[in-house]
């Protein structure tokens, strides 16, 4: 279950995940990669592309992962809203339209 509030332990992982820390990568992987991975796959069409998908949703977090700090959010509602953010802009790209992308 994803329920939690947030925490100075989270803060201080994507601290470190901005830092390039692998370790804290890896942590953050292993906490959110197949919850990710699931809501990709509903998107994407297949495998392969659900996987680049999680793939670029994480460097993504990896580059953003300054931003936490200032959101006023859980670790686990910030990580799943910018996935969704991220996996819906690319659906419209590449639909090439403004489309729903709701998954079905």
């Amino acid at each position: 279950m994803l329920t939690e509030c947030r925490t100075d332990r989270n803060v201080e992982l994507m601290r470190r995940v901005s830092a390039n820390d692998l370790s804290a990568i890896g942590e953050l992987y292993d906490r959110f990669g197949i919850l990710i991975y699931r809501i990709a796959f509903r998107f994407l069409p297949n495998r392969a592309d659900a996987e680049e998908a999680v793939r670029r949703v994480f460097v993504g977090l990896w580059r953003h992962s300054r931003e936490f700090e200032s959101a006023e959010s859980t670790l686990a509602n910030w990580v799943l809203r910018y996935s969704w953010k991220h996996l819906i802009h690319q659906t419209e790209a590449s639909r090439g339209t403004k489309e729903s992308a709701w998954p079905t």
